[in-house]
């Protein structure tokens, strides 16, 4: 199955509290909803399962799902969905094939492709209004080197500089 776009839930917790799970994958065809453990793991959550039952605890260690063990193995849980937000609809899901496809391209210049000629078989491009994710993280800022590096070693072996040749 495929994922039709991406983006976060919003349900209605039992202290009164909204809590957000985000990265939730849209996926058309599927008649369920599956909450993946692994997920949620890399979220900082505490996961316990014990006699038959599975308890989530958040970073605070507050419980925030208890549920048994149903008949056919699996944990059901019921959540009170209060509104849902989606990123990246079937609308412009080409768009972000070929973005991915061309290792994170930034779109003016998937169309200058398309306008060029330069690529067969591209699909027109619509410049969607989200942002890349994995985009902005990687365009951060990083700190400089320092440019005031010892010429002379003080000591041997003190500096070593190595240098790669093709």
């Amino acid at each position: 199955m495929t994922a039709e776009g991406i983006g976060k839930v919003t349900f209605k917790g039992k202290d009164g509290k909204d809590p957000i799970i985000e990265e939730v994958l849209f996926v058309l065809d599927m008649k369920t909803n599956l909450l993946s453990l692994g997920q949620l793991l890399e979220k900082g959550v505490v996961i316990r399962i014990e006699d038959n039952c599975l308890k989530v605890f958040d970073e605070d260690q507050k419980l925030v799902i208890k549920v048994n063990l149903s008949e056919n193995r699996t944990f059901r849980i019921w959540m009170n969905i209060l509104e849902h937000e989606c990123l990246a609809t079937s609308k412009n899901k080409m768009e972000w094939l070929w973005h991915h496809r061309f290792g994170h391209l930034n779109f003016k210049d998937l169309r200058l492709l398309i306008k060029q000629k330069m690529v067969e078989g591209l699909p027109q491009i619509l410049v969607p209004k989200e942002m890349c994710k994995e985009c902005i993280k990687c365009k951060q800022a990083k700190s400089s080197f320092s440019k005031y590096l010892p010429t002379k070693a003080t000591e041997k072996l003190g500096i070593i500089v190595l240098y790669l040749f093709h």
